[in-house]
């Protein structure tokens, strides 16, 4: 009787122990050695690039990938304004400790930078009409009443 428990027990070990699961730890920093807190962390299989694992950095900068099988991976750490960094990492039945990962600043520096607009010839407020004639080509050579004859004539077109 107690030789099929013993079976059963011994299979559930053994197909345990026969999917290797692996983990990756690491600390991410910047260039003044501060911890780098919710960078991203992306484990792609090397063979296609296909996203195995995401994870993210904690405030202390440590990030920990667990359940992983053994093969080839990528290991690419992102963070807006720092140089993505990327690793390659073969797993092969143990836990793996990265040295200090540290992210580069990238500056990007625009000279300059031009902001414009154009206003609607009609605005609808809730109180009144408003007919915007600077930039317009009723703005040229026409007094106000002029204006507001045409005024009605796109008033009497928007209706129609």
């Amino acid at each position: 009787m107690k030789i099929p428990y013993l079976i059963i027990l011994f299979l559930i070990i053994s197909s345990s122990l026969s999917f290797a699961q692996n983990q990756i730890q690491g600390n991410v920093i910047d260039e003044n050695g501060e911890a780098v807190s919710f960078a991203n962390v992306i484990l792609n299989s090397a063979m296609d690039s296909s996203m195995v694992k995401l994870e993210y950095t904690g405030d202390d900068g440590e990030f920990i990938i667990q359940g992983i099988n053994n093969g080839d991976y990528q290991l690419i750490i992102s963070y807006v304004g720092y140089k993505e960094q990327v690793t390659s990492i073969t797993l092969s039945g143990e836990d793996i400790k990265l040295k200090t990962i540290e992210l580069e600043v990238v500056s990007n520096e625009l000279s300059e930078v031009t902001v414009s607009a154009i206003r609607p010839i009609l605005e609808v407020k809730p109180d009144k009409l408003v007919f915007n004639v600077e930039g317009s080509v009723n703005a040229q050579g026409n007094d106000g009443l002029e204006l507001l004859r045409i005024l009605k004539v796109q008033l009497l077109w928007s209706i129609l």
